[in-house]
């Protein structure tokens, strides 16, 4: 039997549940979902694409960390994500964890994540809610 490794399980299941609900309720936003493996962790990098301003796009790492037990999230910009999709030390000193036992266990921690970071991304780039005027053609 062919298994996948646990290290990418929930950070797969986080990034695939901010694909779905992006892809039904979000079709406005732009971006890629990239595997990184910087040597110490591996995981998923989602990189949202605002404008041809790579200050303004957002980057966020999403990995696990098996033997902890824990989910970590780390945010930063395009600028911030260097070719091997590495984050430098002041932004891994800023991430968010995730530990499964404090948040009710594996699923209800996946979705605690999940719901996270797509309100993060709705609020800074749904650009209906920011906007007094629409305009329909």
């Amino acid at each position: 039997m062919i298994m996948k490794h646990k290290s990418i399980d929930l950070s797969s299941r986080v990034v695939n549940g901010i694909y779905d609900k992006a892809n039904k309720s979000f079709k406005g936003l732009d971006g890629i979902i990239e595997v990184f493996n910087n040597t110490r962790d591996q995981g998923y990098i989602l990189k949202i694409y605002d404008s041809y301003d790579p200050q303004y796009d957002t980057c966020i790492w999403v990995y696990d960390v098996p033997y902890d037990e824990k989910l970590v999230v780390i945010f930063g910009n395009r600028l911030d994500c260097n070719s091997d999709n590495s984050w430098n030390k002041e932004m891994f000193e800023s991430r968010k964890e995730y530990v499964l036992s404090e948040h009710g266990g594996i699923l209800a921690t996946v979705t605690l994540v999940t719901d996270e970071l797509f309100d993060y991304l709705k609020e800074k780039y749904d650009k209906d809610e920011k906007m007094d005027v629409h305009l329909n053609i």
